[in-house]
């Protein structure tokens, strides 16, 4: 069995200690399909790309691997027509994406379960859905690497 549900459920433990008010997106790939309640104060995690980094030195049965995961959050945006509003919603989302950044560079190695944990990008803040303006979202990229056993 693979070390990728440790990993990925450690980092959603992570989530869910630093955003207590947040609840789960039962759909990491298509934020939108995820109902109104999930998108009020919602995070996923989803799991990227891929990427061989070679055999450990001196075992025959060990792989170094890295991949990608990407957190997102969704925040109500409810307060489009107050410009204070709007400014506090955004604020606060970018305010909430840190708190997830901090939380998993302080436990980098994911509790001894990988190697390295790197935050590696963000989107910014945009819109779910340009057309209605509802939520807004931001999604974070972070690299772990981590070795599998192969036999």
């Amino acid at each position: 069995m693979s070390s990728i549900e440790t990993i990925y459920d450690r980092i959603v433990s992570n989530i869910q200690t630093a955003l207590p008010d947040y609840q789960q997106m039962p759909d990491a790939y298509s934020i939108q399909r995820n109902s109104d309640l999930d998108l009020v104060k919602g995070f996923s995690v989803g799991i990227g790309p891929l990427s061989p980094r070679g055999p450990q030195q001196g075992e025959c049965f060990q792989y170094m691997l890295e991949r990608v995961f990407f957190v997102t959050l969704s925040n109500d945006y409810n307060t489009r027509t107050n410009i204070t509003g709007r400014n506090d919603d955004e604020i606060s989302l970018a305010n909430d994406s840190f708190a997830v950044t901090k939380a998993l560079l302080l436990d980098f190695t994911l509790g001894g379960n990988v190697s390295d944990l790197q935050f590696r990008d963000g989107s910014g803040i945009n819109y779910l859905n340009p057309e209605t303006e509802r939520f807004i979202i931001n999604v974070s990229a972070y690299t772990v690497r981590y070795q599998e056993i192969l036999q």
